[in-house]
């Protein structure tokens, strides 16, 4: 009896660490647990049954205990509690295989005891404690951290893959040398449906590949978004206290007009007013209005980006909601803009400018990004661009096309003599 509750001990132990490894998080209620080996303890005293039965109704009440003892949803807790027993299963025949192996070389017996299992499963207990040790230790979850342990996952897959080849071809060799139909059968079968597994989990591997990709892209372009929306809103803040300081003076600006106007004063009323205009104008310019909030963000910005001898012309109506996500949004204008601002900032033209103008219609709305350029063709080429850095460019246009088909609208480029002018059309919602 004492061996099963020690190995019940030493199974608790290799799930809850198991857990902790596997997804960050500590058992909970370890009462359950306690609760748990009494109860197999008396069913051991009332039941009789071999080692190996005991062994089974064991692991599969350390396994539904478990569920009950982590955080979480009830099929969340499911999945995780079936992938925790798939990996402790396996680690456990793998050391059993081991051990047995290294017995037979150096015993030249095989290794069958009581205490057989007791032995593989404390072996696995320690090398699942150490790993614990080792990750509560020295494992932090920085950016550098997970590419590392991303780019070892992906070797290690490659490595996996190649492993359970060699094992299934060593399967079919097998049949073919034991001279036992039933069993070349078997191999035969066992060896099909491994080799579509393996096919179907590198599969698997490459789709999971792509969608973390794809996941890792929308997360940069959501923290594009938001540093975006960062800046319009300190924009509106710093253009309202403007506007609050300009109202508190308005008072003195009129009482000082009134005194030089009745006095005749008409061109200091003339230059004062001028200027009152100039600094309206500044504030005003602090922060520009589309009448749509995404456009706002990407407008104010990118604008101020723009050096002191480009000008910004801004030509908008638009009062409606636009049938797009805010991600398929930041692609079109966050790469339209980089593209306009780019172009500006690399000619020497003596006149440059950057012009927005916006235009709603029935159904559609239509944006158009005027921007000066030395450039007099358009090149086509997929993937072309100017930039030293190829790799990491000339795709903007391309995701900007993608984008705006995944969205039923239309895309347009032309350039005239030193302009160069994207023309975007997009559905209102209805």
């Amino acid at each position: 009896m004492i061996i099963y509750l020690l190995e019940f001990i030493v199974e608790v132990l290799k799930y809850s660490l198991g857990y902790f490894i596997g997804f960050s998080q500590t058992v909970i209620r370890r009462w359950v647990y306690l609760v748990g080996g009494v109860i197999y303890f008396i069913l051991m005293l009332i039941l009789e049954i071999n080692h190996n039965t005991a062994i089974i109704l064991m692991v599969f009440l350390v396994v539904v205990l478990t569920l009950f003892c982590m955080e979480g949803k009830g099929h969340n807790k499911l999945m995780q509690v079936l992938i925790l027993c798939f990996i402790i299963v396996c680690l456990d025949e793998f050391i059993l295989a081991l051990v047995k192996h290294i017995h037979i070389i150096v015993m030249k017996t095989d290794f069958v005891s009581v205490t057989s299992y007791l032995i593989n499963s404390s072996l696995s207990c320690i090398i699942i404690l150490v790993i614990a040790l080792i990750k509560k230790k020295y494992i932090n979850y920085t950016i550098n951290n997970i590419l590392w342990v991303k780019n070892g996952m992906n070797f290690l897959v490659i490595i996996m893959g190649i492993s359970m080849l060699f094992t299934i071809a060593g399967l079919v060799y097998a049949g073919t040398k034991i001279d036992n139909d039933e069993f070349a059968l078997l191999a035969t079968n066992i060896s099909m449906i491994a080799y579509f597994s393996t096919g179907m989990l590198g599969i698997i591997s490459i789709i999971i590949n792509n969608l973390n990709e794809q996941l890792k892209r929308q997360a940069e372009i959501e923290h594009n978004l938001i540093t975006m929306q960062k800046r319009y809103y300190e924009a509106l803040l710093e253009k309202e206290a403007d506007t609050k300081g300009y109202r508190h003076d308005l008072n003195g600006h009129l009482t000082y007009l009134y005194d030089n106007a009745s006095e005749g004063n008409l061109e200091e009323v003339k230059k004062y007013i001028v200027s009152m205009q100039g600094e309206y104008e500044i504030i005003n310019s602090k922060a520009y209005y589309t009448g749509n909030k995404i456009l706002d963000t990407f407008i104010n910005y990118y604008v101020p980006m723009l050096d002191n001898d480009t000008s910004f012309i801004f030509n908008v109506r638009c009062k409606c909601d636009l049938e797009i996500s805010d991600i398929d949004m930041c692609i079109i204008f966050s790469n339209l803009m980089q593209n306009a601002l780019e172009n500006i900032s690399k000619n020497n033209m003596h006149e440059k400018y950057l012009k927005i103008n916006i235009q709603q219609g029935n159904s559609y709305i239509k944006i158009q990004i005027v921007n000066t350029t030395l450039r007099t063709t358009i090149v086509k080429r997929k993937g072309y661009t100017s930039k030293i850095d190829k790799k990491n460019h000339g795709l903007g246009l391309e995701n900007v096309k993608k984008a705006i088909k995944r969205n039923n609208g239309k895309f347009m480029t032309e350039c005239n003599t030193g302009e160069f002018i994207a023309t975007v059309i997009l559905k209102c919602q209805s």
